[in-house]
């Protein structure tokens, strides 16, 4: 069975359209990313097309989702759609015992 903890972390602020930092996801120990979304609603993607505030899925403050595998992490995108948005990112991977 795996075991799944947090090996970093960051805050996105997407006021124009914003990916995952390349550094923390190309670690070879990160396999998803749990994205919770706060202050304003976001509009996001992972195929590769940027996110706007017309284009993506649109997620609500205090929404949580995740993001798994090292191309849907690489094609991310998000933008805050109405407000000032925060974006907590947890990247997680194998470990422990």
């Amino acid at each position: 069975m795996a075991i799944y903890i947090t090996h970093d972390r960051e805050a996105l602020s997407p006021s124009s359209a914003t990916g995952f930092t390349a550094a923390k996801i190309t670690t070879g120990y990160v396999v998803y990313a749990r994205v919770q979304v706060k202050n304003a609603k976001c509009n996001y993607t992972v195929n590769g097309t940027t996110a706007t505030t017309s284009i993506g899925e649109e997620v609500e403050p205090g929404d949580t989702f995740e993001v798994w595998g090292s191309e849907d992490m690489g094609n991310f995108s998000i933008i805050e759609n109405g407000g000032t948005a925060t974006v907590e990112v947890a990247y997680c991977g194998q470990g422990g015992g």
